[in-house]
């Protein structure tokens, strides 16, 4: 049976960032785990080979103990990046929403936005408080156009 690929979900740019830096740091470090992982067998290797062609017997029994710790901390590092590797695959596959896919996206979960200017006039205040029974004069709220007084300060 045919496997198929999981159904990449559409994300902003930020959302995408995220999930790539996420597989890009799990890959990296179960990588280096491994890397680690390796430098213990061949220590260990290298340890009990020694260890055998010494002619001090308990000298040769020290360093094939050290041989055989190598080996059982090659295991647990490359059975960890193991888990590294796996949870990092888990991570859900994304694809950036271009103009290209934007029709993959479900209609009734999708907002538009107009392209042109509305044909209303806006209002003469626009950033006013809701809760606030105070009066702010007109002419001292935001302006859209930046002509208010808060472009003095800029």
């Amino acid at each position: 049976m045919e496997r198929r690929k999981p159904r990449k979900r559409l994300v902003d740019w930020n959302q995408y960032m995220q999930a790539m830096w996420t597989k890009a740091v799990g890959y990296s470090g179960a990588t280096a785990v491994t890397l680690c992982g390796a430098g213990f067998l061949i220590l260990g290797v290298m340890l009990f080979w020694n260890g055998l062609h010494h002619q001090d017997p308990t000298y040769r029994a020290s360093i094939m103990q050290c041989g055989f710790g190598c080996w059982i901390g090659a295991a647990l590092t490359i059975w960890y990046a193991t888990l590294l590797f796996r949870d990092t695959r888990r991570i859900e596959p994304v694809a950036l929403i271009t103009k290209h896919n934007v029709q993959e996206l479900p209609v009734d979960e999708t907002l538009l936005r107009g392209s042109h200017r509305p044909t209303a006039e806006p209002q003469d205040e626009l950033l006013r408080a809701t809760g606030q029974k105070s009066e702010t004069p007109s002419d001292q709220l935001l302006r859209p156009d930046g002509d208010g007084p808060s472009e003095r300060f800029l």
